[in-house]
């Protein structure tokens, strides 16, 4: 596989990343909202993710990918998900680049990964896997998928960092969100919550996720990340099926 090919695979990948488990309760708290995860057992949620690929010294031009994504919560325990990720074919030109990935994961009501830490609790699965969860939260932001939620009431405005460990090349390098509620909207007949973010880092770029307000589950996601200097350029925007 050609390095150009490995880094479409990888803005894409990372693309899906960011927002593919970006889903939210969102509670009315006084002047403010509350943003949690609300992931129910045997929940499956589909999108459709469509990105469009360029780069700076045109070696990338004109490349549209469709790749479907499904997010299916296999368990439910004590306050963290067992959820798994597939992420479909990516097919360019009707060749193959990479067949259908799935990932299996935990994740908590703040939508971040369980880390090892002191007085540590193992929470077993219907399916064998098995987390590990500590008494005392891990630093706000830290070892995510997807976008971490904050501790606090956010209010029109507030702002909030997460980042996330991705592998770009077969290198781990780090990704850093800086996240703003942008408040309560309609979009049709459905009432959503706005977030927009700055990525830093690994890759740069911004974005818009709305979330359904009645569950707080993803409705849509618009991303422009530039990796590697603007050598790949992506603009993937995703819609739930």
């Amino acid at each position: 596989m050609n390095l150009n090919v490995t880094k479409l695979i990888s803005a894409v990948t990372l693309a899906t990343l960011i927002t593919c488990c970006a889903s939210a309760q969102i509670t009315k708290v006084g002047s403010g909202f509350r943003l949690r995860v609300n992931y129910k057992k045997g929940s499956t949620i589909k999108f459709n993710s469509i990105s469009s690929i360029d780069s700076a010294n045109n070696s990338l031009s004109n490349i549209k990918l469709k790749v479907p994504i499904k997010l299916a919560v296999l368990d439910y325990k004590q306050g963290v998900a067992l959820v798994q990720l597939t992420m479909g074919a990516i097919v360019m030109n009707g060749e193959e680049l990479q067949p259908e990935k799935s990932a299996t994961f935990p994740l908590d009501n703040h939508n971040r990964t369980p880390v090892k830490g002191a007085k540590n609790q193992v929470i077993p699965f219907a399916n064998g896997e098995s987390a590990l969860v500590t008494n005392s939260r891990p630093p706000q932001g830290t070892q995510g998928i997807g976008t971490a939620l904050p501790d606090k009431v956010v209010h029109l405005g507030d702002t909030w960092k997460s980042e996330m460990p991705v592998n770009i090349g077969g290198r781990t390098e780090v990704l850093h969100g800086v996240y703003r509620f942008a408040g309560i909207k309609g979009q049709g007949p459905q009432a959503v919550g706005v977030v927009t973010y700055a990525l830093s880092g690994a890759a740069t770029g911004t974005g818009t996720m709305m979330m359904l307000t009645r569950d707080g589950t993803l409705f849509s996601n618009e991303t422009k990340l530039n990796m590697t200097g603007g050598m790949i350029r992506l603009h993937q925007t995703m819609t739930r099926l």
